[in-house]
């Protein structure tokens, strides 16, 4: 918070703040790590609660960067793939570009030192759980978001935990959940849990060689693709999705398109896929 509050008062960082802060370390907890992270975490609060506009951070609003610039790194710390890997070839996040674009929204918000110290706070112990993820490969599933799952069977101690068995797949038994089998052949190939007016389809598959969630994924979206559905790939909190708009028809017979994310995992001789499928709306 120290460089925030420095360039803030002097409109510059300073030589020493900037050899202190080590952007681009990440195999410790550096001063330019935190304050990327913080950036992120403050971008995705300031979307969260302007949703019904949509808007982050005004294009043209922050001084010394082109709103091409802003729009492309607002883009690229929400989750865009391919905004990411635009925004690394053409080296636009500098320390200086993060400070200024967190300077910008700190002050958008009207955050006090209280505030800041709480969210540099929690961005800490999220680096440090990231580390820990790292150094513990036993806790760490590929593109799944850390220990929280999915997980092998292996993995899991059933004396703790109550599960819903459909073969395959094993789920955890939720409240006001609908879950709905779909069959093949006679065994059960995939369930769908809906509440409310959201969907999540979950289906478990073997591995073969080569197979992975990275492979699936390329497919699915060549796939969407091919029938004219709008499709990016984002990082989330349960790594590298896809996120689809298709086409679709409702109960009437009327035209609609639906807002898709597709999540996978891989495992020890399986992957597992997760399509949600949002609310759709009338064209």
């Amino acid at each position: 918070m120290r460089i925030l509050r420095q360039f803030e008062r002097d409109g510059a960082i300073a030589l020493e703040s900037v050899s202190r802060a080590e952007f681009g370390v990440w195999d410790r907890i550096a001063p330019g790590w935190v304050m990327l992270a913080g950036l992120q975490i403050a971008l995705r609060l300031r979307w969260e609660s302007n949703t019904r506009t949509g808007e982050v951070i005004p294009a043209e609003s922050v001084p010394e960067i082109s709103s091409e610039e802003v729009t492309r790194i607002v883009s690229a710390l929400r989750g865009d793939v391919s905004e990411a890997e635009e925004v690394v070839d053409r080296g636009l996040i500098s320390l200086e570009t993060v400070v200024r674009m967190l300077s910008f929204v700190t002050r958008a918000e009207s955050m006090t030192d209280g505030e800041l110290d709480r969210l540099f706070e929690y961005v800490e112990e999220s680096c440090q759980e990231v580390l820990r993820l790292r150094s513990d490969e036993s806790q760490f599933r590929t593109n799944s978001g850390g220990s929280d799952g999915p997980r092998d069977i292996s993995e899991v101690d059933l004396s703790t935990v109550h599960l819903i068995d459909l073969g395959g797949l094993r789920i955890p038994s939720m409240a006001e959940t609908d879950l709905q089998p779909m069959k093949a052949g006679g065994e059960v190939v995939a369930v769908t849990a809906a509440q409310g007016r959201t969907a999540i389809q979950l289906q478990a598959f073997r591995c073969i060689q080569g197979s992975s969630w990275e492979s699936i994924r390329a497919q699915m979206m060549s796939r969407l693709q091919t029938q004219g559905s709008s499709v990016r790939e984002w990082a989330g909190r349960a790594g590298i999705e896809i996120r689809a708009v298709v086409s679709a028809t409702d109960a009437h017979g009327r035209s609609t398109v639906k807002n898709v994310r597709v999540l996978g995992a891989d495992g020890p001789g399986w992957v597992l896929t997760s399509w949600n499928h949002q609310r759709s709306r009338c064209r």
